[in-house]
C-alpha cells in the first residue's frame, strides 16, 4: 500500500513451471492471482519508510492542499450541475472525511456507464478502486444513500500533483457526460455533440460486459428459470428443462418429409470487439451457432438491438447491422425484421429460426460412456476480448481473434449430422466446463450427488487455446464471468495436481461464438474425423465420457 503515500513502486516477475503449485507466503488482497512473493524487498521497504517520514513531517501541509483541490472539484461540479439541470448529492460532505477523496452520487444514471463514456478522467464506481460490480457498494449503503442515487456513485481522488486546471477540466467533463446520458434517457438528443466518429469508435469502451461473458451466472439463471413450468404440449421436442441450445417444436408431417420441426433461438450481447462491423458479424455468428448445434438448417432471423443514441452516431448502428447482414448472407438466410430500442449501451443479436427433421435433432444430452469428445474451436475468446479492452493485443492478434469469433459453425454441424453423434452443444458463456456439465445432466441443486449423472474425462494437453490465452490468463487478465464459471464448475470437477491454474481458468472461460462440443460413439469417431477433414474443418479430440464416478468431470 506504499503507493498511497507516494512511496516507490516496484515491478517483479515470477516464472511458473507447468504443474508447479504455489502457495501463499504472505496473505492479503487477491493481487498477483492470490500469490505473494516471499523475498523481502528491502529497497521498497526503505522507500516506504522514507515516505512515512515525509508524511509525518508534512502531512498537514499535504492534506490542506489536497482538501482545497477537492473542495474546488465539488464546488465546480455543483455549479455546472445546476446550470445543466443535473441532480446529484455529495456524500458525507459535512462529516469528517479524508481530504483527498470525494464521493458524488448522480441521480438516475449508472456509474459504470458514466465512467465508460468519460474520457480524460480516471475515477472509480462506488467506493473502491477495484469496484467492478453492478450491486451497490456496502459503504454507500451504510451511508444510507438512496438507491436512485447510489447506483450513480463515483469516487474521485485528488493527488499531490493534481492542478487546478485539471480539476476544472474534470468537473466540466463529468457534468457534460452525465447531462448527455440524462438527455438520452429523456429523449433530448443532440445529433452531433460529444459523439464518436464512426471510424474512431471503440465499442468496448461503451459497455461493462463483453459478449457472452455478460451472461447471468449459471446458478442464478437456474434459480429464476424455475418460475417456468415444464412444457406439456406433446409437440415440444426440446424445451426449457434441459438447458439446450434452442427450442424445437414439431410441425408434424404436413410440411413434408424433409423438415418437420422448427428450431428457435434468441441470443444477444454487448460488444466484444471495438469495430462495429465486426461486432455485427460476431453477434450473428453467435446466435446462429445455437441452430447449428441442434443440427438444424437456418431459415431466417430477426434482429434485436439496443443503441445509445446520445453516445454514438447512427452510422455506427448501420455498420453493426451491415455485419449482421453479411454473416446472414454467408449462412444463406435473410433478415426479415427485428426490434430496436434506445439503451445506455450497445446490444445486438438475433432471434433465429431453422428447421430439422424431428428424429434428427441433436440434443445436448444423450451421450453414453465410451463416447469420444470433440471440440471444433480453440478456447480463450473471453480472456482475449478482455485483453483487447485493456489495449493488450496487437493489430494482428486482434484480427486473428475476430476471425475466430466470426467463423460460422456450419461446417462442423454438417459433419456431425452426416455421421451422427450422441450429443452436442456450442461453447458460449458458461465455458467448456459449464456446457459439458449441462451435457452430463448436472443440476446446480444436486451438488455432490454424483450417482445421478454421466461423467467425463478431459485431457488438458489436448485442449486447444488461442495464442497468448495462457499467458494472459496467468497474468490475471480474466473476465469476471469466467471466474464465476470456474467457481461454480469446481464443485463437480477434479483437477489433476499438474493442471496449472491458468489452464483451469481457460476451461471455464466465457466464450462467445465458440466451437461445437460433440460426444461421438467410438465406432463413428473415424468417420467424423474424415468428414472434418473433407470439409476443411479444424477439430480436436479432447476427452471421453465415462461411467459415473465420484465427480462429474476429471481433468488430467
Amino acid at each position: 500500500a506504499g503507493h498511497k503515500l507516494y512511496a516507490p513502486k516496484g515491478i517483479g516477475a515470477l516464472y511458473v513451471r507447468r504443474g508447479t503449485n504455489l502457495a501463499r507466503l504472505i496473505h492479503g488482497a487477491a493481487h498477483e492471482g492470490g500469490l505473494r512473493a516471499g523475498t523481502e524487498n528491502v529497497l521498497e521497504i526503505v522507500g516506504l519508510g522514507k515516505a512515512a517520514e515525509l508524511v509525518s513531517q508534512h502531512g498537514e501541509e499535504y492534506a490542506k492542499g489536497m482538501q482545497a483541490l477537492r473542495d474546488r472539484l465539488e464546488n465546480r461540479i455543483l455549479q455546472e450541475a445546476r446550470d445543466k439541470g443535473v441532480d446529484l448529492r455529495i456524500n458525507a460532505q459535512r462529516a469528517p472525511r479524508l481530504p483527498n477523496t470525494s464521493s458524488i452520487s448522480f441521480f438516475g444514471v449508472d456509474a459504470a456507464t458514466i465512467l465508460a463514456e468519460l474520457e480524460g478522467v480516471a475515477a472509480s464506481a462506488g467506493a473502491a478502486c477495484h469496484a467492478d460490480k453492478v450491486e451497490v457498494s456496502h459503504v454507500i449503503a451504510a451511508l444510507k444513500v438512496p438507491e436512485e442515487y447510489a447506483r450513480g456513485t463515483i469516487r474521485f481522488s485528488i493527488g499531490r500533483e493534481t492542478t487546478e486546471e485539471e480539476i476544472d477540466q474534470a468537473a466540466t467533463r463529468v457534468v457534460e457526460t452525465v447531462s448527455r446520458l440524462i438527455g438520452s434517457r429523456e429523449g433530448k438528443l443532440n445529433e452531433d455533440e460529444g459523439k464518436e466518429e464512426p471510424g474512431k469508435v471503440r465499442l468496448t469502451r461503451f459497455t461493462r460486459g463483453l459478449g457472452c461473458a455478460c451472461k447471468l451466472p449459471i446458478h442464478q439463471l437456474r434459480e429464476v428459470l424455475h418460475v417456468f413450468p415444464r412444457p406439456v404440449d406433446p409437440a415440444v421436442l426440446v424445451g426449457i428443462d434441459t438447458s439446450d441450445d434452442a427450442a424445437v417444436y414439431s410441425l408434424g408431417e404436413s410440411v413434408g418429409e424433409v423438415q418437420s420441426a422448427v428450431v428457435q433461438t434468441v441470443d444477444f450481447f454487448t460488444p466484444i470487439v471495438d469495430d462495429p462491423y465486426d461486432f455485427g458479424r460476431i453477434a450473428a455468428t453467435n446466435a446462429l451457432s445455437d441452430l447449428y448445434a441442434m443440427g438444424a438448417t437456418p431459415a431466417f432471423a430477426l434482429v434485436i438491438a439496443a443503441f445509445p443514441l446520445a453516445r454514438l452516431p447512427l452510422s455506427v448502428l448501420k455498420e453493426m447491422l451491415k455485419g449482421v447482414s453479411d454473416t446472414a448472407k454467408a449462412a444463406g438466410i435473410d433478415i426479415l425484421g427485428g426490434h430496436t430500442v434506445d439503451g445506455s449501451e450497445p446490444l445486438l443479436g438475433l432471434s433465429a429460426t431453422g428447421f430439422v427433421r424431428g428424429e434428427r435433432v441433436v440434443r445436448n444430452r444423450g451421450g453414453k460412456p465410451g463416447d469420444i469428445l470433440y471440440l471444433t474451436k480453440p478456447l480463450g475468446t473471453g480472456i482475449l476480448s478482455t485483453a483487447l479492452k485493456q489495449n493488450l493485443l496487437s493489430s494482428s492478434e486482434t484480427k486473428a481473434l475476430v476471425e475466430t469469433l466470426a467463423t460460422l459453425n456450419d461446417r462442423p454441424s454438417l459433419a456431425m449430422t452426416t455421421v451422427g453423434v450422441s450429443a452436442a452443444t456450442d461453447i458460449t458463456g458458461f465455458g467448456l466446463l459449464g456446457h459439458l456439465l449441462e451435457m452430463l445432466g448436472v443440476d446446480s441443486e444436486g451438488a455432490g450427488d454424483s450417482s445421478r449423472f454421466l461423467a467425463a474425462r478431459l485431457h488438458s494437453r489436448e485442449i486447444p487455446f488461442l495464442p497468448r490465452a495462457l499467458e494472459l490468463a496467468s497474468s490475471g487478465v480474466v473476465p469476471g464471468g469466467s471466474r464465476a464459471n470456474l467457481n461454480w464448475a469446481s464443485s463437480w470437477t477434479r483437477f489433476a495436481e499438474a493442471v496449472p491454474q491458468a489452464v483451469r481458468v481457460l476451461l471455464a472461460d466465457a466464450q462467445t461464438a465458440g466451437g461445437l462440443l460433440m460426444a461421438v460413439p467410438p465406432h463413428r469417431a473415424q468417420g467424423l474425423e474424415n468428414e472434418f477433414q473433407k470439409l476443411d474443418c479444424p477439430y480436436w479430440r479432447i476427452g471421453e465420457l465415462v461411467e459415473r464416478g465420484e465427480v462429474a468431470i476429471e481433468v488430467l
